[in-house]
């Protein structure tokens, strides 16, 4: 097997988004003693491609995972995944009437280096815990930020996943 392949979905190119807040959140990931654990495993174990994508709606439109910042697809169940990861915010730039006029702009490079933990997490576990789930159940959604610290809905997490979410949490 070899370290998780990167590319750029055509929708990130099309949405005018730098790279460079990529690179920031692969060195983030990479820096952390769980970030490289999770890489060194999945280097091993399974073949992994990485699609940094330009908005939610792209994610939607390739995945069908509405309303989510990232989405670990299984091509071959503990072998190989598609993991995809949402580098862009849409933001509202100024309105006309009723008419918002929209532009897509680069998320930080710290929420993007969580997201891409948290989907190298869910092809992790599903390699390392075939038929137990894929980390947490469905729904379980967006962490909450409450005084910059995340907190969990934990009834709906894999205690071991969750594990390695919280510390990469203490380490980035």
């Amino acid at each position: 097997m070899a370290k998780p392949i990167s590319k750029f979905d055509l929708s990130f190119a099309n949405s005018g988004l730098s790279p460079d807040n990529i690179s920031k959140a692969q060195l983030s990931c990479e820096a952390t003693t769980i970030g490289k654990a999770h890489l060194k495993y999945l280097a091993e174990k399974a073949v992994v491609t990485i699609y940094y994508l330009g908005t939610t709606a792209d994610l939607a439109r390739i995945t069908g995972a509405a309303d989510a910042d990232g989405y670990c697809h299984p091509v071959f169940l503990g072998k190989q995944y598609n993991v995809y990861v949402v580098a862009g915010d849409r933001k509202t730039t100024f309105q006309i009437g009723d008419i918002d006029k929209t532009s897509v702009v680069n998320k930080d490079s710290k929420e993007i280096a969580r997201i891409l933990f948290h989907e190298l997490s869910h092809a992790r576990f599903m390699t390392e815990y075939p038929n137990q789930g894929t980390g947490h159940e469905a729904g379980a959604g967006e962490s909450s930020f409450l005084n910059a610290q995340v907190t969990y809905n934990v009834s709906l997490y894999d205690q071991r996943f969750l594990a390695w979410i919280q510390a990469f949490e203490n380490q980035v």
